[in-house]
């Protein structure tokens, strides 16, 4: 795999309910060891970037606020300066040359395919490896977990 930055989405890819997902914390490690920039996404316009980082870091995923982004952040960011009125909480009130990485092809492999990203579909989550037939469109990469992942972004004999 040619990039070398990251865009995780959280619900599903990350983590699942209140427990992360198998090999996640141990992949995330290595990059921030090699020094492989990355990001997280969620839609969850409810909470603000230090709560999710919270939440991440309990779940034993390294995490700081600056290393997540919102709906609500997003939403800013695209409004500008302009004046808007606020429906929602206080997670919308407070309010990338990468790899989307994402368990649902119609909407983290949707977007990064809208993006002109690459993606990688981890199978932890929604999508199912039949789901692929009759998606708008296909991810670059089909990984089953965390350790598949692993072995395509360091391919080789020397890659883990």
């Amino acid at each position: 795999m040619a990039s070398r930055a990251f865009i995780f989405d959280l619900d599903g890819t990350v983590y699942r309910g209140g427990a992360a997902i198998p090999g996640a914390s141990r992949f995330l490690n290595r990059l921030i060891r090699d020094g492989v920039p990355f990001v997280f996404v969620t839609n969850r316009a409810n909470r603000t970037s230090a709560e999710v980082a919270d939440q991440l870091i309990k779940l034993g995923i390294p995490c700081t606020e600056h290393m997540v982004l919102t709906s609500a952040q997003a939403t800013a960011a695209y409004l500008g300066g302009v004046k808007a009125y606020l429906i929602g909480g206080k997670g919308v009130e407070q309010a990338l040359a990468s790899v989307v990485v994402g368990d649902f092809l119609m909407t983290d492999i949707l977007a990064a395919h809208n993006a002109q990203m690459s993606s990688v579909l981890i199978l932890t989550g929604v999508s199912k490896r039949e789901d692929i037939a009759s998606a708008p469109c296909s991810p670059t990469w089909i990984v089953e977990d965390y350790s598949e992942l692993e072995t395509v972004v360091y391919p080789g004999p020397n890659g883990r």
